[in-house]
């Protein structure tokens, strides 16, 4: 979790033709135990920064799955 409450992810997929993405969306999702159809990149597809939307669990417990994965130190090492 960065100084701003988000959380950085550093993914292996070049930015080309959606292909970080995509590679952002399916670790999310993997990671959540949630269909990819869950996770959704409403803003900055096209910027390092990017703003997801997750459906399909209440938001405490998506943050919660967050803050933990944060905590083990998987984002930015297993995508």
């Amino acid at each position: 979790m960065d100084t701003a409450g988000g959380f950085k992810l550093s993914i292996q997929a070049p930015p080309v033709a959606g292909a970080a993405n995509e590679a952002c969306i399916r670790f999310l999702a993997r990671c959540l135990r949630l269909p990819q159809a869950s996770i959704e990149i409403i803003s900055g597809a096209k910027s390092r920064r990017k703003l997801l939307r997750v459906t399909g669990r209440p938001a405490e417990e998506t943050l919660t799955a967050l803050q933990a994965l944060a905590a083990e130190d998987h984002l930015g090492r297993r995508a």
